[in-house]
């Protein structure tokens, strides 16, 4: 990683929230509560008749923010018209938000709204991909992490967590000769340190990714790109077409047991994708799992793996917006702290055969 100057300001950087654009906010809002088990935690002053309608909700040290617009003008409008519903920015709590906006323009970023007070907080924000933002986020004095200072509080309603405790990655697809760009930034302008590297053939399809992961380690994005060797068009591409560029394809929600949760997500009609047929048997001949049984794991589609460190193991769900974009991981870290070599390939052959069922 390249040397990063200034006071520190971006190296303490959190993560504080997400934030997606979306059609409808209380109803995408309300199908996490009641199938990921997220409880309200804000809402839009219900005495504000403006055009935009956000919605917070909150399981374990995870935010996430659904925000909609009822004129076609709006930015927000015009987000989903040209991307659909997706991830718009990623909030990060700094303790001095014009600080931190200054110190990323200067070196290099583009800014996208200047620092500005906000719910009794401060807000500015920078370009990180396409039209996703990093959002630099100043909370009020005594504000817990995670809150979202422009929402009024809402009675906390849901229907039960599921053990989702902490997001932790996003991954990124980006067009052909975009990746090295990008790590660049995030190095050299925010003070990110790449920790992963990993090049995927599966046929005669290629796919490059690289990790990057902030000082303060709860920023983790995995940035991924279509190999350079003239491969055939692959899940990174498509999403790129449907997307109209560059955009979060999954997040990743952390759990302690993986197996209870994707149990009660599945009673709960989420449904995952499902592993390449030959995958347990290849898993039973690679690894020695401890944490889970061999069942357990395939009659819920649950992939394993391991690093240095311990074993990994994660599940897909399957796309469900109407461009069948983006999708959420569910992952239990058993020590593992970087990402199986053997899961990244099974998740892009079981992205591939969801697409290909999509277009047959």
């Amino acid at each position: 990683m390249r040397e990063v100057s200034g006071d520190g300001v971006l190296n303490a950087a959190r993560l504080n929230h997400v934030e997606f654009y979306v059609a409808d906010a209380g109803a995408a809002a309300g199908d996490m509560a009641a199938r990921y088990g997220f409880e309200t935690a804000g809402a839009s002053d219900p005495g504000e008749d403006g055009p935009e309608r956000s919605v917070a909700i909150r399981q374990g040290t995870i935010t996430l923010v659904f925000t909609s617009a009822s004129t076609p003008a709006h930015p927000v409008s015009e987000y989903v018209d040209e991307h659909g519903d997706g991830v718009a920015a990623i909030g990060l709590r700094v303790d001095d938000a014009r600080a931190a906006f200054q110190e990323a323009v200067s070196r290099g970023a583009r800014p996208v709204a200047e620092p500005a007070p906000l719910g009794g907080g401060v807000a500015a924000s920078v370009q990180a991909f396409g039209d996703v933002v990093l959002r630099f986020v100043q909370l009020p004095e005594g504000a817990d992490g995670g809150a979202v200072p422009w929402l009024a509080p809402a009675a906390p309603a849901g229907a039960g967590g599921t053990g989702l405790e902490v997001l932790d990655h996003f991954a990124v697809c980006l067009p052909s000769g975009d990746l090295d760009p990008h790590v660049d930034f995030f190095e050299t302008v925010m003070g990110f340190e790449t920790i992963f590297a990993e090049h995927t053939v599966v046929g005669d399809q290629v796919m490059d990714s690289k990790v990057v992961q902030n000082a303060a380690g709860d920023v983790t994005l995995v940035l991924l790109e279509p190999g350079h060797k003239g491969g055939a068009p692959g899940q990174v591409d498509e999403f790129v077409k449907a997307n109209s560029g560059p955009g979060v394809q999954h997040i990743a929600f952390s759990t302690e047991d993986i197996v209870g949760t994707v149990g009660t997500l599945k009673d709960r009609e989420v449904e995952f994708l499902d592993p390449p047929a030959s995958y347990y048997e290849l898993v039973d001949a690679r690894l020695n799992v401890t944490r889970h049984t061999l069942a357990e794991l395939q009659r819920l589609n649950i992939l394993a793996d391991e690093d240095h460190d311990g074993e990994l193991f994660q599940s897909f769900t399957r796309p469900a917006t109407p461009r069948r974009t983006y999708f959420f991981e569910v992952i239990e870290r058993a020590g593992a702290t970087t990402f199986g070599s053997g899961n990244i390939k099974a998740l892009y052959e079981a992205v591939e055969l969801e697409q290909s069922r999509q277009r047959s």
